[in-house]
């Protein structure tokens, strides 16, 4: 849980923390955190041992009793961003990429182009079983937002730390990251869905 320390002391949310390990005995280092979608709750709770211990879940080979094989949970991710009417999985409307999407639409001039691509990747799809036979999956995702004014034309944006007024630009791209936390259930349930991400604006060029 997040909390401000600031008076009056409050929580303002949820999230996971994610670390790994890149070989046995090597340093534990966080890589991933996703915050808990408002109003989703938790996913189903991590199974653990009687020492505490979790059970990985392979992103490797089949499905494993799952409803899909968790290292697909990165490409139906990005297929189901990019295209509403593919979507296996639904996409959460809190993402940054989608928002300055929606945001340059309505200001770049008629004719102008606006588009928005994902990839799965980069870093490894881990996952962890639950209680109930499912199992959270946590992955990260880019984004790339192309805006380009109509042909033969120019334009100017603000992005503080990115783009200024003072640059004349033909096109630019922003690049993303994302995070996630997917619950994937047991074979015969409903399909996935993400209980949790975090998006915000890596690059520009």
């Amino acid at each position: 849980t997040y909390a401000s320390v600031a008076s009056p002391q409050h929580p303002t949310g949820s999230g996971y923390l994610l670390f790994s390990q890149a070989s046995a005995g090597a340093a534990w280092k966080n890589v991933l955190e996703p915050n808990v979608l408002p109003g989703s709750g938790p996913a189903p709770l991590i199974a653990t041992d009687a020492e505490g211990y979790a059970t990985a879940v392979s992103p490797a080979g089949d499905a494993a009793g799952l409803s899909i094989a968790p290292g697909q949970i990165g490409p139906m991710t990005a297929v189901s961003l990019d295209d509403s009417s593919a979507a296996t999985i639904k996409a959460p409307g809190n993402l940054t990429d989608l928002h300055d999407e929606a945001f340059w639409q309505s200001r770049l001039p008629a004719g102008s182009t606006d588009t928005d691509k994902h990839q799965a990747g980069p870093g490894p799809v881990f996952g962890l079983r639950t209680k109930d036979g499912g199992a959270l999956l946590f992955y990260s995702l880019t984004a790339a937002l192309t805006l380009a004014p109509p042909p033969g034309e120019t334009f100017e944006l603000t992005i503080p730390g990115y783009y200024t007024p003072s640059q004349t630009l033909t096109s630019a791209r922003v690049g993303y990251i994302e995070q996630f936390a997917s619950y994937d259930p047991p074979q015969g349930q409903t399909g996935p869905y993400i209980a949790a991400d975090v998006s915000s604006i890596a690059s520009g060029d």
